[in-house]
């Protein structure tokens, strides 16, 4: 008896795990349907941070009551399924959770910041419940699933490349409508397809009373949310590590892609997924990413992604087969949370609630990464669980594949190809510059929406040629890794600079000009106590002529010590070029006011303000050296009804001579 005993007991382990299931016994309609419907979820699911995000965003604190936390209820959603009852209902009625993602999709075509939070928030609570208790169906259905989760992915990121990392889901109202509707379509196919039958409840029920140990099933179920941390972060677009290491985001997208194809396949083969060798190697990637020379980091930076997407299929096998699904989703759901939370942390160190660890984060985004990268993998190369080699996925899947290459991602490189190394500037003269300066709040309007668009049509309408932008560093998971100086090049068609890399400042700095840069210098300046602040110093060929162009942005009034040492910094380079009889032009965020102590070291450095007798001015300025000004205008932009800024356009020509 206790030898029968024991073999039944290795049994399940040897059929679920170690026995390869028989591929793509579901339907390519089911398919379809399903990575239509996870399509959907992964943008309503990737939004919903940045949605919290920008409502203490637009009063750089976070609110009196912390109203905005209320919505981070989604992740909680989980611990319902510790509910006996509702877990089966959850089990047999997917197909109605993944319809009630839908209620994030019109989220944009609210007319307010909270209406979108609810329905954003609504949508991803559901969506966890349904998207990630899937894993516990049958394998058949969990193939299907994971199978679209990828894919969708892969759609995703293709789809984004082709509009420079904005979401084509919310690109206009119609758009939207095209999603949902699409949506509410597949739903009913995925109801009705023959092959989406659940498990009986008796089965549940009996599956239930087997559920592993709860410190087994948080192990499983923390790695499974430290891969959906890492996946959102660095695999629903194609260029944040190219920001965190001043690569072009263009081309390393151009190699993401197809990066990310391969690791479709690669996960095929467990004997590599869940070797020592395959972990090892990522580990050692990921310091690689943060400290190798910039020429040879997309090395280290592609395999990372490709390490990524190919733990899906075994991490998702094992939370079936090893963990207790409420438990497992549960601590996935926060430990996903977590890992958002300090990103958040190491960025906003200074606006967080006191007392919550804000000091120590500051600026550590490259350390939480390697953490998670370590972290990621543990569990996954088991002793007992064996590994087979590569086999080609089902014919369903390799039809849907087909499907979005030809039509997502071949038209996306192709449309970006178009526009790449255009230089036209849109139409603008050249004879002299016109010089602009622009805080664009990260490209959201005074309401929380995205706005690149709008950032893009004011600044043509400007006729600017040389364009200074300060807080532009989007690139981040809690900025929805929409990248505004990618989209802003893509669509004006000029030069530009971006600097420093992510991972070494706070706000972001950028130059667009249509004339050739010829020289550029990015660095940080002097911050011991608050943001670390950006600058920029170009020089441009400008008919002929070089001219220097300085882009900086200083840091908060409240951090007097920053200001000054940045103040003398800009001062000391200003010198310098007052020496060498540079013609130069400053655009950048000063924070003080015309005549302040700050203000005036730059005017004693040589700088010349285009309009000293302007003053109601406070951090935006121009100042110029050797150049000849004229025309200085200021553009009006917070009090237009889109909200577009709570800051203005500041422009004047400057001609050499």
């Amino acid at each position: 008896m206790e030898r029968r005993h024991v073999k039944s007991k290795a049994a399940p382990s040897l059929s679920v795990e170690d026995r390869p299931q028989k591929k793509g016994t579901f339907t390519l309609t089911g398919l379809l349907a399903e990575t239509v419907l996870t399509y959907l979820f992964w943008n309503v699911f990737t939004e919903h941070i940045p949605t919290i995000w920008f409502g203490p965003m637009s009063i750089l604190r976070a609110t009196d009551y912390g109203e905005e936390f209320y919505y981070l209820v989604a992740y909680f959603f989980p611990f319902l399924l510790f509910n006996q009852s509702f877990r089966l209902f959850v089990q047999r009625n997917r197909w109605v959770f993944y319809g009630l993602v839908l209620l994030g999709v019109p989220s944009y075509l609210t007319s307010t910041l909270l209406g979108r939070s609810v329905l954003v928030c609504a949508g991803t609570s559901f969506g966890i419940l349904g998207h990630f208790s899937v894993y516990w169906a049958s394998p058949s259905r969990r193939e299907r699933a994971v199978w679209a989760q990828l894919l969708s992915l892969f759609a995703l990121v293709s789809s984004r490349f082709a509009f420079a990392t904005l979401y084509p889901l919310w690109l206009t109202p119609t758009t939207t409508l095209i999603g949902l509707f699409a949506g509410l379509l597949c739903v009913p196919v995925l109801h009705a397809d023959p092959k989406d039958e659940e498990e009986p409840v008796a089965t549940l029920m009996d599956r239930a009373k087997k559920d592993p140990t709860a410190g087994q099933s948080a192990m499983y179920g923390a790695g499974f949310g430290i891969l959906l941390f890492v996946t959102h972060w660095f695999c629903t677009t194609h260029g944040v590590f190219a920001r965190w290491r001043e690569l072009d985001p263009f081309l390393f997208g151009m190699v993401m892609i197809p990066t990310f194809f391969l690791g479709l396949f690669i996960g095929q083969d467990t004997r590599i997924t869940r070797s020592w060798g395959w972990y090892f190697t990522a580990v050692v990637s990921a310091p690689l990413v943060l400290y190798l020379p910039s020429s040879i980091v997309w090395i280290p930076a592609l395999f990372v992604t490709l390490y990524i997407i190919s733990l899906w299929p075994i991490v998702t096998q094992d939370l079936a087969t090893r963990a207790s699904m409420p438990i497992a989703v549960a601590v996935a759901s926060i430990v996903y949370l977590i890992g958002q939370l300090a990103v958040v942390w190491s960025v906003a160190h200074n606006f967080v609630p006191p007392g919550t660890g804000g000091p120590f984060m500051r600026e550590r985004a490259g350390q939480v990464f390697v953490l998670a990268m370590f972290l990621i993998g543990l569990g996954y190369r088991k002793k007992n669980v064996k590994s087979f080699p590569f086999s080609m996925p089902s014919t369903q899947v390799m039809t849907v594949i087909g499907f979005i290459v030809l039509l997502i991602t071949l038209p996306a490189v192709l449309k970006r190809a178009g526009n790449y190394g255009k230089v036209d500037g849109n139409g603008v003269q050249t004879d002299y510059v016109r010089g602009a300066v622009w805080a664009i709040r990260f490209g959201y309007n005074n309401f929380g929406w995205p706005n690149f668009r709008r950032v893009r049509d004011k600044l043509i309408e400007s006729k600017a040629n040389v364009i200074g932008l300060v807080e532009t560093d989007t690139t981040r998971p809690f900025n929805g890794n929409r990248d505004v100086v990618e989209f802003l090049v893509d669509q004006m068609h000029m030069y530009y600079d971006y600097g420093p890399a992510t991972l070494n400042e706070t706000w972001g700095c950028a130059l667009l000009s249509v004339f050739p840069i010829i020289r550029s210098e990015h660095g940080q300046m002097p911050s011991p106590d608050g943001e670390i602040a950006c600058y920029i110093d170009a020089t441009l060929d400008v008919n002929g002529v070089p001219v220097d162009v300085f882009v900086a942005h200083d840091g908060n009034t409240e951090h007097t010590r920053d200001r000054k040492q940045q103040a003398e910094m800009m001062a000391s380079y200003a010198a310098e070029k007052k020496k060498a009889n540079r013609k130069t032009v400053w655009l950048g965020y000063l924070t003080d006011k015309p005549g302040g102590v700050n203000y005036q070291k730059m005017v004693a450095s040589g700088y010349e303000d285009v309009s000293p007798e302007e003053s109601e001015r406070y951090c935006l300025y121009l100042f110029q050296m050797g150049m000849v000004p004229s025309d200085f205008t200021r553009i009006r932009i917070d009090h237009e009804p889109e909200g577009i800024s709570d800051t203005e356009i500041m422009l004047a020509n400057f001609k050499t001579e």
